[in-house]
């Protein structure tokens, strides 16, 4: 007999595909160990056009459930319930191509004036892997220091209030993007992209806005400023820069005032 309890709920369904959408939830005992939100069910269709109703659609359903979260499943979250996470995964990370969150950046960062940013592209404006808008971070270092170093924070997407470098924002608009990679090891040369337009003719897209509220250049960013501190709103910079390929979620770089 398994351990596991499932419940189940049906979402939506879908009459074009004959797909019902349900969350399905785990617990061993009272911990709630899986949450899968609208997983898909395709439901049989008889001659007549009907699906299955009542008592038939109901058994489906629980066979479904154990099907699609078996104790096997479950056992693996109960694990990472218990850990957090992989144990070992160091020993994973050192397998892959590109950098994993906490571990530490092998790419030398540039010569001169540096600070270490996250760039992450603009997906809703540009449909490729190349990019030319996007949101530039600047991220680790010594609070208050903007210097040389190699290191990266865990979380690229760091938040108001915990990066601890910040750049001048009159400044930026004449700035460059060194050593951009994704990769722990991109090969011999890394490429750089200058910035190609003023901070302050560009609009940030809604969800850009709503992702990160205190990006530069919105059209409330006096009311932001006034609300959440001097400078806060200098950590995030929504900027047109020199094309960039960026097959993954985010890219990291070196920002270097070229004034």
């Amino acid at each position: 007999m398994s351990v596991y309890t499932r419940t189940y709920e049906r979402v939506r369904f879908d009459s074009t595909s004959s797909i019902m959408y349900i969350n399905i939830i785990g617990h061993f005992g009272t911990d709630l160990i899986s949450n899968d939100s609208e997983v898909p069910m395709v439901l049989p269709i008889d001659v007549n056009g009907n699906v299955p109703t009542g008592t038939v659609l109901n058994t489906l359903l629980t066979r479904f459930v154990l099907d699609a979260v078996p104790d096997s499943y479950l056992d693996n979250k109960l694990a990472l319930f218990r850990h957090s996470e992989v144990v070992n995964a160091n020993t994973v990370f050192s397998s892959t191509t590109d950098i994993e969150e906490g571990e530490t950046d092998t790419v030398a960062p540039p010569a001169g004036y540096s600070i270490p940013v996250v760039i992450i592209p603009d997906r809703i404006k540009e449909s490729t892997n190349t990019f030319t808008r996007s949101i530039i971070a600047p991220v680790g270092g010594i609070s208050g220091v903007p210097q040389l170093t190699p290191a990266y924070p865990a979380d690229p997407l760091t938040r108001i209030g915990q990066s601890t470098y910040m750049l001048i924002h009159t400044l930026v608009n004449g700035g460059a993007l060194h050593n951009v990679h994704h990769s722990r090891n991109p090969g011999p040369s890394y490429p750089t992209a200058s910035l190609t337009s003023t901070l302050e003719g560009l609009v940030a897209s809604e969800y850009i806005i709503s992702e990160y509220p205190n990006v530069y250049n919105q059209p409330n960013i006096v009311n932001l400023v006034s609300a959440n501190g001097i400078n806060q709103y200098q950590h995030f910079y929504y900027v047109d820069h020199e094309p960039l390929e960026i097959p993954v979620a985010y890219a990291r770089a070196w920002f270097k005032y070229e004034v």
